[in-house]
C-alpha cells in the first residue's frame, strides 16, 4: 500500500460482516444438524464418543469447507492454501472439542450428548473468526482505494 492508498473498513466491511455471519450460521446449522444427528445416533449404537466425535468431524469438514467457501465468504483464491489453512483451524477446533469431551465426559461424569450440544457452540465461534480472519481472508490489497490529496 503507498501513501496515497487507505485501508477500506467502512459500511461495506460491515455489510460483508454480516452477509458472512449470515451463511456461516445457514451453513453451520446444515453443517452440525446433519453432524449432529449422526453424532447422537453414532453414541446410541455403542460407539465411544471420542470416535464419533472423529467420525462426524471428517464428514462435517466436506460440508463446512465448500458451504463456507461458496456461500459465507465466497472465496475464489488459492485453493491449496486455503485447504492447508482449513485444515489447521480444523485441527484446533477438533482438540478444543476433544478437550471439552475429555473434560465433561470422562473426568466430570456428564453425558456426552448435551456436552456436545455445547462444544459445538463453542467450536463455531472458533472457527467463524478463524474462517473469517485467516482461512477465507481476502489479502489487503483488494482493500485499498486512492485517497484524494
Amino acid at each position: 500500500m503507498t501513501s496515497n492508498e487507505t485501508p477500506v473498513r467502512d459500511v461495506s466491511s460491515r455489510r460483508t460482516l454480516r452477509h458472512s455471519a449470515f451463511w456461516f450460521i445457514i451453513v453451520g446449522l446444515i453443517n452440525n444438524g446433519t453432524t449432529y444427528a449422526l453424532f447422537i445416533v453414532l453414541t446410541l449404537i455403542g460407539v465411544q464418543p471420542f470416535l464419533a466425535v472423529t467420525i462426524t468431524y471428517v464428514a462435517g469438514m466436506f460440508i463446512s469447507f465448500f458451504g463456507n467457501r461458496r456461500l459465507t465468504f465466497q472465496h475464489d483464491g488459492r485453493t491449496v492454501q486455503t485447504v492447508v489453512r482449513f485444515l489447521l483451524v480444523n485441527a484446533f477446533a477438533y482438540g478444543v472439542n476433544i478437550g471439552i469431551l475429555a473434560i465433561f465426559v470422562s473426568r466430570l461424569d456428564f453425558p456426552p450428548i448435551p456436552v456436545q450440544f455445547g462444544a459445538v457452540i463453542v467450536v463455531a465461534a472458533i472457527t467463524f473468526f478463524s474462517m473469517r480472519l485467516w482461512v477465507f481472508r481476502v489479502p489487503a490489497s483488494t482493500h485499498t482505494v486512492e485517497r484524494s490529496l
